[in-house]
């Protein structure tokens, strides 16, 4: 169980307000895909439920936009985007996207690829050349320090939430280290190198079923391991099915079905979330411009941080909601993920912060800002450069559709 208590003084709030709570149930909404496009430098927007191209949600180069491989929703709704050849975080608008700054300045980054809300609001960004995660001011954006500070990692790749409320991170020698949420200390190699044939994991994530998938660029494939243990479960999607060709992002969408993003065939493609068989390719090749498809994710639905049923607002119905899923983590029998804004897979004190500070927001009044989202592999179709790794790859995507 994750730590979060109720303070006597939280308990006082959530008493006079729970005195007039009414049932909330969860409200399905549509919700649109967006996805990273290294080689035209901005984020496309395709619809949620069909996969059809939309336009541009940010257009090539804004904020010096540069080969974005990471795309995340922070807890004020707004898109933040990890600019690989600037070494930088812009920001944008979580509902147009639009520009708003450049959240992290140049100096402390050296290739940004994925990123993560950390346990306390912070901004987490992995940098591989610097052999570290980095983490900042979630208000300001100013570099706070390395998490962790005493340990090195061989050029970090991706991060994710695990079911157990600590931070798994894909790193050299094709390993998955797993690190204290709160801490940032060292618990374990969980899982070993190359188990299952891991090849530079460009993306992880937990699944519905608890278990962790990870996509294994160099070989085109997506890896299952036990969500417990670490071990080697399956090949979740074997080699090139559906014309995989180098995964670099994956989620699971809304309706419980695994999306990939292929890099070197420009589309999205899309899994049984239960089965890994191929279904289609959601996102065909090269619309709207797609070209080196990195990080995907579903926009928010409610575009409401703390709007826990989806019906637009933060009310009585959401603080109640989060409540039934107090102190509980993934797996757990109340868990609630809507109610879980901070994505570390528990509800805790953090998640009843953005709601409390999100209070009355929404259609019918304040700001329309969007809650967090999770946010959240191949033989290339051609030749895999010897001692393909994680520094290969990070040149790979970095250079990805500069002329030569």
């Amino acid at each position: 169980m994750c730590e979060g208590r109720l303070t006597v003084a939280t308990v006082g709030v959530c008493a006079a307000v729970c005195a007039v709570l009414l049932s909330a149930g969860a409200v399905a909404a549509e919700s649109d895909l967006l996805v990273g496009s290294l080689a035209t430098n901005n984020v496309l927007r395709y619809d949620g439920e069909t996969g059809e191209f939309i336009g541009e949600f940010v257009t090539s180069g804004s904020g010096d936009l540069d080969h974005a491989t990471g795309l995340l929703y922070g807890p004020d709704g707004n898109l933040y985007a990890s600019s690989t050849n600037t070494n930088t975080v812009p920001r944008y608008d979580g509902q147009s996207g639009e520009f708003i700054d450049v959240f992290v300045q140049p100096g402390t980054l050296d290739m940004p690829e994925k990123m993560l809300t950390g346990p306390f609001g912070n901004l987490l960004v992995t940098s591989c050349m610097t052999s570290a995660v980095n983490r900042y001011d979630e208000v300001t954006g100013e570099f706070i320090d390395e998490f962790p500070e005493s340990y090195t990692l061989d050029c970090p790749f991706a991060l994710t939430y695990g079911p157990d409320g600590n931070i798994y991170v894909t790193t050299d020698p094709n390993e998955i280290h797993r690190f204290n949420r709160e801490t940032g200390e060292f618990i374990d190699v969980f899982v070993e190198q190359g188990s299952g044939g891991l090849w530079s994991g460009a993306d992880l994530t937990f699944g519905p079923d608890g278990n962790l998938y990870v996509a294994s660029a160099w070989n085109s494939r997506i890896i299952r391991y036990d969500g417990q243990t670490g071990e080697y479960m399956d090949t979740f999607v074997p080699e090139g099915s559906g014309g995989l060709g180098m995964p670099i992002g994956l989620t699971f969408g809304p309706d419980g079905n695994l999306y990939v993003t292929s890099l070197l065939t420009a589309n999205v493609l899309r899994y049984d979330g239960q089965t890994g068989q191929f279904i289609d390719s959601f996102v065909s090749p090269g619309a709207g411009g797609l070209d080196g498809p990195s990080d995907l994710l579903f926009m928010p639905a409610s575009g409401v941080p703390g709007d826990v049923d989806g019906d637009g607002d933060v009310d009585h119905a959401d603080l109640g909601a989060l409540l039934r899923a107090w102190d509980t983590c993934q797996g757990d029998e109340y868990y609630n993920p809507d109610a879980d804004f901070d994505g570390d897979n528990c509800v805790t004190h953090a998640d009843l912060g953005i709601l409390l500070a999100n209070w009355g927001r929404g259609r019918t009044g304040g700001s329309s800002d969007k809650r967090l989202v999770r946010s959240k592999v191949v033989a290339p179709h051609g030749v895999v450069p010897d001692g393909a790794d994680f520094c290969a790859l990070r040149q790979l995507l970095s250079s990805y559709g500069s002329a030569e």
